[in-house]
């Protein structure tokens, strides 16, 4: 019995990171989004 609940701690864990890498990974996406629709309003005003 304690075992599985070992195993049920560790898979949390992996989730958990996965689900932070994701958010990470989403974020910089957004940033990176506006970086491009912002160097492009810039090159349409020229």
């Amino acid at each position: 019995v304690k075992k599985k609940n070992v195993e049920r701690k560790v898979v949390g864990i992996d989730i958990n990171k996965k689900i932070r890498r994701a958010k990470m990974g989403s974020s910089t996406a957004d940033s990176m989004k506006v970086h491009l629709s912002e160097s492009s309003s810039s090159i349409e005003e020229i």
